[in-house]
């Protein structure tokens, strides 16, 4: 009882404060939704009391900044292409709700709508995070990298103090790469929005020269940048490797696109830029520095051959073992899927012990999101999602074309939105290029929908904003 009259006085502290400086606490608030660092994930599971996580508080907390005078949501109803973005994703939550959550289980004897409702919450939570993030991201974006640098550096040095002296700050995750050696994958139970600096560090980089953005902590995003990719390194990860090359790729030829820029003279920036950043990786992680090469030697062969280095495939790419578990389910209910279902992570080794084969085709689905779309939501969900790629897709396309024909004219007291700006657009590029396996996973995961939701609310509000600075 006592916990919770605390936590209603701090609820009733944070909401007067967060009246006189709405945008700063809506993006702190914001940020630490998705548990930079991963200390609630790490440390508590999440769970604060009871049913009561950590997520639910701060979103109670992102709500109350909006309460403030000066917030107006009335661009929303003047922004067209935002309106019709919303339009086209209330199927989805209607699906999502009646026919994935209670339909196809009821159908199945099967319902659990206390559990489908309670794991769900993060779904429900992104269509206010939405509106939000497109209000505010038109009012101050600036705000949002300013609180976003402050973190990322603050839980990376915290994280590497870790990784180096041993100290437990930040939780850390680790699991054998090889079961034949004992190198270690190395990782935090949650990037949050940190892992954002990579990219942005990226952009800002390889424009140096071409175009001066107005930030007056530019160094630290470097420093962030330059420790996340690290990071990254770390955890051994052949699709974290993957996205580092897509990333690098994406932004070169997107950057080339833009500014008219030559690739190659933007290509030996991105080389003697990874050049320090390997170095830095060989001085203080120098058997990871060996590991690195290994694992993008697998991918190729792995995608070459079929087999990496130890001669082993992997099923998420040959199709192949669980997948095979889960193709036949689909089979099975084609049209509808196999709706919500509860499993408790905890149990997954008993659940495999035992051989129950609905767990293992659901977990299997889960590794290869366009197969866990068909297998839960069926080829219906397929359909009834799919217009929300083909519109985002289509406004991406024309974005990116105005862009170019009116970026000279575009105002330098606007910088920091254009740099913005082209985050987004390499965001969308690797979602509809390297990152095609993950399609349709936010639609049945809630937590991957708020992630979602987020990239699309700056999209929009940036396409919002962006014309108001240009001439012509």
């Amino acid at each position: 009882m006592i916990l919770y009259v605390l936590l209603f006085l701090l609820f009733v502290l944070l909401f007067v404060v967060s009246q006189e400086r709405p945008d700063t606490f809506f993006w702190t608030f914001l940020i630490l939704f998705f548990d930079p660092g991963g200390f609630f994930a790490g440390y508590f599971a999440n769970n604060i009391v009871g049913l009561i996580n950590y997520n639910d508080l701060i979103f109670v907390c992102i709500l109350m900044p909006a309460a403030s005078k000066s917030i107006s949501l009335r661009d929303i109803k003047r922004d067209r292409d935002f309106r019709n973005f919303l339009i086209i994703l209330m199927p989805v939550f209607a699906y999502y709700i009646f026919i994935y959550g209670i339909f196809v289980p009821l159908s199945n004897h099967n319902l659990d709508f206390i559990s489908f409702m309670t794991k769900s919450r993060m779904y429900f939570y992104a269509i206010p995070i939405l509106l939000l993030v497109y209000t505010f991201a038109q009012r101050n974006i600036g705000l949002f990298l300013n609180v976003l640098t402050f973190y990322a550096v603050v839980v990376l040095t915290l994280y590497f103090i870790t990784l180096l002296t041993k100290i437990p700050i930040v939780p850390v995750t680790s699991l054998l790469r090889y079961r034949t050696s004992n190198i270690l994958r190395l990782g935090m139970y949650s990037y949050g929005l940190i892992q954002y600096l990579l990219p942005i560090g990226v952009i800002i980089f390889l424009l140096r020269r071409k175009y001066k953005f107005e930030l007056p902590y530019k160094k630290w995003i470097y420093y962030a940048a330059v420790l996340m990719l690290i990071t990254l390194i770390l955890t051994l990860t052949r699709r974290e490797y993957l996205r580092i090359v897509i990333l690098f790729i994406v932004s070169l030829s997107l950057i080339s696109y833009l500014f008219k820029e030559s690739k190659i003279k933007i290509g030996f920036k991105l080389l003697y830029g990874s050049a320090f950043v390997l170095l830095l990786l060989f001085i203080l992680f120098p058997t990871y520095f060996t590991f690195l090469f290994r694992l993008y030697k697998d991918m190729f062969l792995l995608f070459s051959t079929g087999t990496d280095t130890r001669g082993v495939s992997d099923y998420r790419i040959t199709g192949t073992g669980d997948l095979q578990i889960a193709m036949e389910f689909i089979r099975n209910s084609p049209l509808l899927g196999t709706g919500y279902q509860y499993f408790n992570w905890a149990n997954a080794e008993f659940y495999r012990k035992i051989g129950d084969i609905n767990f293992i085709a659901y977990d299997a689905s889960s590794e290869v999101p366009i197969y866990g779309i068909f297998y839960r939501m069926g080829v219906i969900g397929f359909i009834v999602a799919t217009p929300i790629y083909l519109y985002l897709l289509r406004q991406l396309i024309r974005f990116i074309k105005k862009i170019k024909i009116r970026i000279k004219y575009l105002d330098r007291s606007y910088s920091i939105y254009l740099l913005t700006t082209i985050f987004i657009f390499v965001q969308l590029i690797m979602k509809f290029t390297s990152e095609f396996y993950t399609l349709y996973y936010e639609f049945y995961e809630p937590s991957k929908m708020v992630g979602f939701v987020l990239i699309v609310g700056l999209f929009f509000a940036l396409k919002n904003k962006i014309p108001i600075s240009l001439q012509g």
